[in-house]
């Protein structure tokens, strides 16, 4: 591909993940969901003042998402400095879901349709959800997997980009977004016999 069809695709990657952002704030802004970025924002507020999730407050969506929308309040003070980062998180995401697939496939033009598709489909981040904080984490912690094969170091940072996004605990409840079972690490599975070990220590 010569270099003018190359900045045609890249202006409109640009410019498709700034309407992301853009649609996003101006929702925001004026249709406001005050349940659901409310929530976030009081949580930002307290993680601020040095409180301590799920020890002195209660945070919905895991401590990826509360300290990074705590710090995108950091940088705002108000709701809508949340909802640009989120969204902004999100376009990234998009953006990896066209590196991701130019990279299985070798062709620009179907993965310029796979990014589209994606925006096309959900065009905006409606709400402070973690599905969209964790996006970037996925595509391009699956990028780096696929890529990681002939290069360690990009695997493993593969793995720790997938781990923040997919991996959680909560005291005695551990969540995976993935199937550990199907891979011969057996740490998880040596980690949650550690759990019930420990919890029929304490009911003994």
């Amino acid at each position: 591909m010569n270099s003018s069809g190359g900045l045609v695709y890249a202006a409109v990657i640009v410019l498709t993940a700034a309407t992301v952002v853009f649609l996003s704030v101006a929702q925001g802004a004026y249709h406001l969901d005050p349940h659901h970025w409310g929530l976030m924002t009081s949580n930002a507020v307290d993680v601020a003042r040095g409180r301590v999730p799920y020890k002195e407050i209660f945070i919905q969506y895991g401590f990826l998402t509360a300290y990074l929308e705590y710090l995108f309040f950091a940088a705002g003070k108000n709701v809508l400095s949340i909802i640009f980062g989120v969204s902004t998180l999100y376009s990234v995401g998009l953006v990896g879901v066209y590196f991701l697939t130019f990279h299985l496939v070798k062709k620009r033009r179907v993965a310029l349709y796979a990014f589209l598709t994606s925006f096309f489909l959900h065009p905006l981040a409606i709400y402070p959800w973690p599905n969209y904080v964790a996006f970037p984490f996925i595509t391009f912690g699956c990028l780096c997997i696929v890529k990681g094969r002939g290069n360690w170091w990009i695997g493993l940072l593969g793995g720790a980009l997938l781990g923040l996004a997919v991996l959680a605990r909560e005291g005695r409840f551990l969540v995976a977004a993935f199937h550990p079972e199907l891979t011969d690490d057996t740490r998880l599975h040596e980690q949650f016999l550690d759990l019930v070990r420990e919890e029929q220590s304490v009911r003994a």
